[in-house]
């Protein structure tokens, strides 16, 4: 009997404690319990994203070797980077969204970090001078609608798991060095507008564009 009065006055003893809780300024060591609550609490996966979304177009600034116009060097931690000149992210999660250097005399092989940037809705490179293979990681790139790779020394061969990228509308890679066959998984893509492909084959230059 003892027993079951105490079960029932626990309820009441818990409304105690909690009010005299609140009604007073909390310790030290409650104000430190309370802040790493508060912390675990509004730690997101956008944070951590957009720390992943940092990293990846840092590893991109560092494959560039040619830079005549100094872009890059506006690309540091005195301003947030979203901010960096060609970047821009999306204003609810700051995810990287979209990547537009455009004709901007930057040169080197394309990092194949650009893959971590999950958030990618458009990559534009147009008009400069990236070389060596596309990277197979953009073919992870699930939300990316625009691939402008024009007008570059691009080489190698279109990766075919593009045709992962289930949301492209826009495909340019004419003016490179491309090889080999265009892959006809891309044929599959049922969002596509526009894809144009510059594939070199032997003496021959194959274009297949798509209106």
């Amino acid at each position: 009997m003892h027993k079951f009065q105490s079960l029932q006055q626990l309820p009441n003893q818990l409304s105690k404690s909690l009010l005299r809780y609140t009604s007073q300024p909390p310790s030290s060591s409650n104000a430190r319990e309370g802040f790493s609550l508060v912390s675990l609490t509004t730690t997101s996966p956008a944070v951590r994203g957009n720390d992943s979304d940092q990293q990846a177009v840092l590893q991109f600034k560092a494959k560039i070797t040619g830079d005549q116009l100094n872009i890059m060097e506006s690309w540091n931690s005195s301003i947030h980077f979203c901010q960096w000149i060609g970047v821009t992210c999306g204003r609810k999660h700051r995810r990287v969204t979209k990547l537009k250097l455009r004709i901007l005399k930057l040169s080197r092989s394309l990092s194949p970090y650009i893959g971590n940037l999950s958030f990618l809705r458009e990559l534009d490179l147009v008009g400069n001078s990236f070389y060596n293979q596309i990277p197979q990681e953009i073919g992870g790139l699930r939300r990316l609608e625009a691939l402008n790779l024009a007008n570059n020394s691009i080489s190698g061969e279109i990766p075919s798991n593009l045709s992962a990228c289930s949301k492209l509308i826009l495909v340019d890679m004419s003016d490179n060095q491309l090889t080999g066959e265009i892959p006809a998984l891309l044929g599959l893509l049922s969002n596509l507008k526009k894809s144009s492909h510059g594939v070199h084959q032997g003496s021959r230059s194959r274009n297949s564009t798509r209106p």
